[in-house]
């Protein structure tokens, strides 16, 4: 009886895990393509808060080439500055929604 126990809280224990892994590694792909897409978004929020930002005072962002020309002066990666948070913020809400998708298709028929 013991063994069978013990072979059972083993099984939980190796399904537990390997579901976790299989939920780490769905998070990995959405992740990388948001950290691609993330410099696009950076240069719509520089365009879009070009005129309260007293940051860039005098360079205007009134076309994609000269909001790249400025991101080359800034360097490379302010492309991906605010992205920790982004990227923070988000995956929660990503656990949150299979979770609840998960959930809810076993309860409901």
């Amino acid at each position: 009886m013991a063994a069978a126990l013990e072979a059972s809280s083993q099984a939980k224990a190796y399904q537990y895990a390997a579901g976790l892994t299989h939920f780490a590694s769905l998070q990995v792909v959405p992740v990388g393509f948001k950290l691609a897409a993330y410099p696009m978004e950076r240069l719509r929020l520089l365009m879009q808060t070009q005129h309260t930002n007293k940051t860039y005072t005098g360079s205007s962002f009134s076309s994609i080439a000269r909001t790249v020309s400025h991101i080359k002066t800034e360097g490379m990666i302010s492309a991906w500055r605010g992205a920790s948070p982004t990227i923070i913020r988000w995956l929660p809400s990503q656990y949150i929604v299979l979770f609840l998708k998960e959930y809810l298709s076993a309860a409901l028929p």
